[in-house]
């Protein structure tokens, strides 16, 4: 596919020089069906070619296409995410460290992840808001990477978020992938059940928690904690996300903690590879707008 996309630039970008050189070039250095290119004052064959293979090399933005849909793989959604990824895994605070409503942003990417405010719990809907803290593995709360994740204040139980509650996500400026990882010690096929969470982009895609893709953390006092990942890859770029119980989820059927929020990070060379085609293009033309006032004033 690259070669084909490199073929089809090279041919747009050719007649796109041919028209103004033949205007005013001699017949018999004109560029002619037999693909003959004309050579200019200091200007050679290969500075047609340069613009060509510089976007080609660089890379163009058809290159940055991602492929939509929903993933509950994390490698799968990071190939499907041109640049691969970068992810929050919240190593940097320490525990207690109160995160609602603030503004994260990965090493190495544009995007960054508004997390949600204070959020209900639904064990206690008389009770007050609870707010998002990162919480220590040390004693119920493994991780998926490190030893810290996102919980929430309280205590009772084991700073775990209940299945009832929604943790709404916002992007200050659009982004074309959001993941992010569930960990919970509810038994698959018995507390736990395919769907019971997902990840909601509207208009885009919903990926919901699949027990067949979990991976096993370890045992924490006497249970056995295992990681989900759902993720989507969107076909545009999006602003909200939300992770919320399935359709037929019991409010207070599970705990879960998250960890590893994922966002894509820049493809190297997209913009940069268009530029500096478009730069070298512009060269050429300023050499045969050159040419071109010479010989009227010759």
């Amino acid at each position: 596919h690259r070669v084909a996309r490199g073929f089809r630039c090279f041919i747009v970008l050719a007649r796109f020089v041919r028209r103004p050189l033949n205007r005013s070039l001699p017949a018999s250095h004109r560029m002619t069906g037999n693909g003959a290119i004309p050579t200019l004052s200091g200007v050679k064959p290969l500075g047609l070619l340069l613009p060509i293979a510089t976007a080609f090399v660089l890379g163009s933005p058809a290159e940055t296409a991602a492929a939509p849909g929903a993933y509950t793989n994390a490698s799968l959604f990071a190939a499907a995410v041109p640049g691969g990824v970068s992810q929050v895994d919240f190593e940097g605070f320490t525990d207690g460290a109160v995160l609602s409503g603030t503004t994260q942003q990965p090493p190495g990417s544009t995007a960054q992840i508004v997390l949600p405010g204070p959020v209900a719990d639904v064990l206690d809907p008389g009770g007050s808001p609870l707010a998002l803290r990162v919480v220590v593995d040390a004693t119920d709360n493994p991780a998926r990477s490190g030893t810290r994740t996102l919980g929430v204040e309280d205590a009772g139980n084991f700073h775990a978020i209940t299945a009832g509650t929604t943790l709404g996500f916002g992007f200050p400026t659009p982004v074309e992938a959001f993941g992010l990882t569930i960990i919970t010690p509810e038994e698959p096929g018995a507390a736990l059940f395919d769907g019971d969470l997902q990840l909601r982009v509207p208009g885009e895609a919903t990926a919901s928690l699949e027990l067949g893709e979990g991976q096993l953390l370890g045992s924490f006092g006497g249970r056995d904690y295992r990681a989900y990942f759902v993720g989507v890859v969107g076909a545009a770029g999006f602003t909200t996300a939300t992770l919320e119980p399935g359709a037929t989820t019991p409010a207070s059927s599970l705990f879960f903690n998250v960890d590893d929020l994922v966002v894509p990070v820049p493809e190297p060379g997209g913009v940069l590879g268009t530029l500096a085609g478009w730069g070298w293009l512009q060269c050429l033309r300023r050499a045969h707008r050159r040419l071109e006032q010479k010989r009227s004033t010759g």
